[in-house]
């Protein structure tokens, strides 16, 4: 019978993380964004565009061009740690709605904007 002998083997230094870091699920993908660069979503069976227009907004526009809205960053991290985003109607100052989930809040505005009643129809 042979012993089997185990050399030990010496302590490797800490790799650095080279792994690119993903964004929350929720959160429009921002770190890995240049400004003017876009992510598509699809809402209604209609693809729309998150376009990155400075370091925390983002704008919402439909395939046509037209803007359906855009997102802020109210607070990086919220009650649960989680980013919190407002969303506002086009030409508003004021918050149509709010949470972490960025694609809730801008399905909302966005239905909210496709839902308007035409002034044509008024």
């Amino acid at each position: 019978m042979t012993d089997d002998i185990v050399e030990p083997v010496a302590p490797q230094p800490a790799q650095p993380n080279t792994t690119q870091r993903m964004p929350h699920i929720s959160q429009p993908p921002g770190d890995e964004f240049q400004l003017g660069e876009r992510a598509v979503f699809e809402h209604r069976g209609v693809d729309y565009t998150v376009h990155l227009i400075d370091d925390d907004n983002w704008v919402i526009r439909s395939a046509d061009g037209r803007t359906m809205g855009s997102i802020y960053i109210i607070s990086l991290a919220g009650e649960e740690g989680e980013p919190v985003y407002g969303v506002r109607e086009p030409g508003s100052l004021d918050t149509y709605s709010e949470g972490t989930d960025w694609r809730g809040i801008a399905a909302a505005v966005i239905n909210e904007v496709l839902d308007e009643p035409s002034p044509e129809n008024d």
